[in-house]
């Protein structure tokens, strides 16, 4: 069963996306902390698979939260999980490290869909984050990206003409 941290600091989204991945088999939530330190403290301790993280979320930020997992190594795959869609945020994550991107204005469904993509396909490496961000600002948005990363997240690479 995969192992899933979240992090955000608005405790009726968190509630929620709890029951909704509670309710996704295969799956199950470890933990739920409000804090990017709390997060680093638990990903630290408890090694979850995968750490579903706000990017603004208050105090370091998710980005400065993300560098200190990776620094510790600690073999938690990090997702950014936030309300911004619109590039460049996505392209700034990725160049950032994270091991994806998803944005909150999806629906559950898609949400389910995405994890589970994320355990089939399993999450992009420094390679494929590579050639992502090649991809990115190259030709078009999905033009040349790896399967990981346009499977499970098509919508947040489209231009704004949907493409």
């Amino acid at each position: 069963m995969t192992t899933i941290l979240l992090a955000d600091h608005h405790s009726l989204f968190r509630a929620g996306m709890v029951k909704l991945i509670e309710s996704i088999g295969g799956f199950r939530i470890v933990g739920d902390v409000e804090t990017a330190e709390a997060a680093i403290e638990f990903a630290t301790e408890y090694t979850p698979d995968i750490l579903l993280i706000e990017i603004s979320i208050p105090s370091l930020f998710g980005f400065e939260a993300l560098r200190r997992i990776k620094r510790l190594q600690v073999g938690t795959r990090v997702v950014a999980l936030t309300q911004c869609v619109d590039q460049p945020m996505p392209l700034r994550a990725l160049r950032a490290g994270f091991d994806g991107y998803l944005g909150k204005n999806v629906s559950a469904e898609e949400f389910a869909k995405a994890l589970y993509k994320v355990i089939e396909l399993g999450l992009p490496g420094e390679r494929e984050r590579e050639m992502a961000l090649k991809a990115l600002t190259a030709k078009g948005p999905l033009a040349g990206l790896p399967k990981p990363i346009a499977e499970i997240m098509p919508e947040q690479f489209q231009d704004d003409r949907g493409r």
